[in-house]
């Protein structure tokens, strides 16, 4: 009996109005143009509720969660869309994304729209085309509550983490009347910055070691100018002296006699499919891109039907999937000896499945959705909205899916050896040919062999060789690198740690909190004495070089507010914090994924491990950095990050006299050791170009106009800097406080997010804000006293200033919910 399933364009049941909700707005044209008439695709616009607070959850009733919708004005129009279309609809189908996230969104969309969670149908497709979105139509089976229930279990114990340790933070870390700081502690965020501190450790550890030059010895043999290389090192220049007195001088030359080794097989792997790691690393590799921009372009091809879903762990394709690309690479390459010979193990992991995987119910490697589409051309559909770099991307995901389908590449490989004048050391040289390109013929890798491979196989062996000139060049140990954004997340992936749907958030957070910073390294600067011997004249000759070792470029480099905040959490709350910890906490919310486990079984655990080691604290205990500089200046951590604290008596002719205090800003490259020995002066420490960092932001200077962000409003430019008390915006002439933003890097801070603070401080309506509705809106004190509501979108050039809903005062704005007072406002 065939099991293959008969491919159709039309839906069995097709009732007069079927509404599909999905996550992104971007998917919805097309999945309505796949089913055709009678169907409605609308977006939810990703998470639409949240828990705001600890107080949101019970944890003596058995972690009872108390879901808030959010309130951005986005999010509430796509909720009253969705439910005028619920109203109107015979049907609805959930169509969010496949992972844990999406399950919950579905589960939040049968609460707040009133469908009936066991009869509502819910679909699944990893790739946004005709046949997938049609085949799951066909299919479709109902939210699966293990998974809901595994995200509640996440969420919750995120908010004890960061509610729970992130105060311990505030209140021993840093300086500042206000209870709240930017520091905060995260499950996954604090192994992940701690990942960045232990390779810091590691290079400091090195450069500790001190740096010895040894020398390699290279030797330029035959009438081919080829590269021989001796196989042992010298640690001293006059060594290597004596060893090339040795190899020629005016009485002698010594016979270099070749030896060949037996040709053996070099068989080079076929790539593996791309995980959402590894396709995160390639970007980073071949196009220098982040995580979070691969991710963004990556977006994009999904939503318009060119690749698979993106963020997955998966290392398989389908079995429709594998057999188009083996048919599609025999017919290419007129050859079916390139497809690989396990090709079809890859469509249930690692292994053969004896049933195949369902493609609806299980996520597929990145690949593109159609293996004959080598690249996305210039006139394709929606290709206005692909960039060039979209498009690079999308042949880098190409070319993979078809490099890992393939057969392994075969070369044949020897070594040809020569004597020197130690009985101990021979110069050797390997070679190698390709006999089978295999998958290395995808990105026209074809080549004739290595230099000299013909060339060394038809030289007799035990003759001697001729050498043209030796060298002997002096080195030092490459040092430890610092991490890029890919390997981190790399890294992230094999410890177990976060999901690859959290995988760039997590680069990103470390970096917005200040305590990470991407940039550029300086290597160290070095002078080599090398030594070379010339063949024709057999005369030694001393060439200085010189070399800088060790630069990097976009790495991640710990600060030393990052390494401040991650020493207290390692020392204090190790336990949480450790890789085993996180990476077992993962496993137990996959067991409750697959139902083995309660969801509340981990939020207990981790509940009880939090309050053990917080009350164990000593009560005084306070980490709080404050390094003298001198009679005036000490160095402190504030609520937004490293500063200079400035006492000066008012009066100093009197003995009790009052303490001006002011602030400086501080570099980004301090060397806390030296800092803490006492060996930095202010000057070293205090960012260059700033006189003074006061109390108002408006008279506060930038930590480094380096650092500024720089942007256009209203025809006038925006310059985003950062001050003691945190970043503030330049405009026009105005200056207007940014608070809020936490430690977030000046050039983060993007003109829709500022807007409307420009322009209030514009129109000389600056108010007290009561209360923040959402990103847009909110509730302020006028000059009168009396309450008025702003309102400014990113695209209004002017806000509006609306009247308070009637009933509405001071005494009891705090028993209306956001979403009420939004609901009353005529905006």
């Amino acid at each position: 009996m065939s099991t293959q399933r008969k491919k159709s364009n039309k839906i069995n049941v097709k009732p007069k109005n079927t509404l599909v909700i999905v996550e992104s707005p971007a998917k919805c044209k097309k999945i309505e143009e796949y089913l055709g008439v009678g169907y409605t695709c609308l977006a939810s616009f990703g998470h639409f509720r949240e828990i705001r607070t600890l107080k949101d959850i019970d944890i003596d009733s058995g972690f009872t969660i108390h879901f808030t919708q959010q309130t951005e004005k986005i999010k509430r129009t796509a909720v009253k869309h969705l439910h005028d279309a619920v109203s109107k609809a015979d049907i609805v189908v959930l169509a969010t994304d496949d992972d844990r996230e999406g399950e919950a969104i579905a589960w939040h969309l049968c609460e707040v729209l009133k469908l009936d969670i066991s009869t509502t149908p819910r679909i699944i497709f990893h790739e946004i085309t005709r046949t997938a979105v049609v085949s799951a139509m066909q299919k479709p089976s109902r939210v699966n509550m293990d998974l809901v229930l595994a995200q509640h279990s996440r969420q919750v114990i995120d908010m004890l983490v960061g509610f729970k340790i992130s105060p311990m933070l505030w209140t021993r870390l840093t300086y500042g009347k206000t209870p709240k700081g930017s520091l905060s502690a995260g499950r996954c965020q604090t192994p992940c910055l701690r990942i960045v501190y232990d390779n810091y450790l590691r290079i400091e550890e090195q450069a500790k070691g001190g740096t010895e030059t040894a020398y390699k010895v290279h030797g330029i043999f035959t009438s081919q100018k080829l590269q021989f290389t001796l196989s042992r090192q010298f640690q001293s220049l006059d060594e290597c002296r004596d060893f090339l007195s040795s190899t020629a001088n005016d009485e002698s030359v010594h016979e270099h006699l070749l030896t060949r080794s037996v040709d053996r097989k070099v068989v080079k792997k076929a790539p593996v499919p791309l995980t959402t790691s590894r396709f995160q690393q390639l970007c980073s590799n071949e196009c220098s891109l982040s995580p979070k921009d691969a991710m963004y372009s990556a977006q994009k091809l999904y939503e318009q039907g060119y690749i698979t879903y993106m963020r997955t762990d998966a290392k398989r394709y389908s079995a429709d999937f594998i057999d188009s690309v083996s048919k599609y690479i025999t017919n290419k390459y007129n050859d079916s000896k390139y497809v690989s010979p396990t090709i079809h193990t890859l469509s249930g992991g690692s292994s053969v499945s004896s049933s195949p995987v369902d493609p609806q119910q299980a996520h597929e490697s990145i690949r593109p959705t159609s293996i004959s589409l080598e690249k996305i051309p210039d006139d394709a559909d929606n290709t206005e909205t692909l960039t060039p770099r979209d498009k690079r991307i999308y042949t880098i995901i190409w070319r993979n899916a078809m490099e890992s389908c393939m057969a392994d590449a075969v070369y044949s490989k020897y070594t040809c050896k020569l004597t020197s004048p130690l009985p101990d050391a021979h110069y050797a040289r390997s070679v190698e040919t390709p006999v089978f390109l295999g998958w290395e013929i995808v990105a026209s890798k074809k080549s004739a062999g290595d230099e000299g491979y013909v060339f060394l196989r038809a030289l007799e062996e035990g003759k001697p060789v001729p050498f043209i000139h030796i060298r002997a060049e002096g080195h030092v140990e490459r040092p430890i690198q610092h991490h890029t954004e890919a390997r981190l997340v790399q890294i992230l992936e094999e410890k177990g740690i976060g999901r690859p749907s959290t995988f760039s958030s997590l680069v990103d957070k470390i970096q917005d909190r200040g305590y990470v910073k991407k940039m550029n390294v300086d290597g160290q600067a070095f002078v080599f004495s090398d030594l070379q011997l010339d063949a024709d004249t057999k005369k030694i000759n001393k060439k200085t070089r010189e070399a800088i070792i060790g630069n990097e470029k976009s790495k991640l480099v710990i600060q030393p507010l990052g390494i401040l905040v991650v020493e207290y959490l390692i020392k204090h709350f190790s336990q949480i914090f450790n890789y085993e910890y996180t990476s077992r906490m993962e496993e137990q919310l996959e067991s409750v994924s697959s139902g083995s486990s309660k969801w509340t079984e981990p939020c207990a655990v981790v509940n009880n491990d939090i309050d053990s080691v917080i009350s164990s604290l000593p009560l005084e205990e306070s980490s709080k950095m404050c390094v003298s500089i001198d009679e005036e200046h000490s160095y402190i951590i504030g609520k937004y990050g490293p500063v200079i604290k400035r006492e000066v008596k008012k009066n100093p002719s009197r003995k009790n006299s009052k303490k001006e205090v002011s602030f400086l800003p501080v570099r980004d490259d301090i060397d806390m050791d030296k800092l803490i020995a006492g060996e930095l002066k202010l000057d070293d420490i205090v960012s260059q170009g700033n006189e003074k960092c006061d109390t108002n932001a408006s008279e506060s200077t930038d930590v480094s106009d380096s650092n500024a962000n720089h942007m256009m409003y209203d025809g006038y430019p925006v310059t985003v800097k950062k001050s003691k008390y945190g970043l503030y915006a330049v405009w026009n002439g105005i200056t207007v406080t940014l608070r809020g933003f936490g430690n977030r890097p000046p050039e983060n801070i993007r003109l829709d997010e500022i807007s409307d603070k420009i322009e209030a401080q514009k129109s000389g309506k600056v108010s007290t804000i009561i209360r923040e509705l959402d990103k847009n809106t909110s509730v302020r004190t006028s000059k009168t006293g009396s309450l008025y509501i702003f309102y400014k979108t990113p695209a209004m050039k002017k806000p509006n200033f609306i009247k308070m809903p009637k009933g509405v005062t001071k005494d009891n704005l705090h028993e209306y919910t956001e979403a009420e007072l939004l609901d009353r406002i005529d905006l």
